[in-house]
């Protein structure tokens, strides 16, 4: 249920796989919404991509991204919709 996972309280910053919490939170962002013709490709980084972070904050911030993007193709002419992470050279991840 997207309601309670909103709901959840904050835990603070743990280690996670941030491959893991785009794959969830895209899922979840896709849950119940029509995406218009949106074409959504998630390419996420081979491997684990360990990271800091507060998984509910990321995850939050990833849904409504996508919410918001497919909101926003609604009448444009291309619809296509990329999310992915990668891991740069000096070891950071975007």
């Amino acid at each position: 249920n997207t309601r309670a996972f909103i709901r959840k309280k904050s835990t603070g910053h743990t280690q996670s796989d941030l491959n893991l919490l785009v794959r969830r939170a895209c899922e979840i962002a896709l849950i119940g919404v029509e995406t218009n013709g949106v074409d959504v490709n998630i390419d996420l980084e081979g491997g684990a991509l360990p990271v800091i972070v507060d998984e509910l904050q990321i995850q939050q911030v990833v849904i409504n991204l996508v919410r918001n993007a497919i909101e926003a193709m609604k009448y444009a002419p291309v619809k296509k919709l990329g999310v992915r992470t990668r891991k740069r050279r000096s070891g950071e991840v975007e």
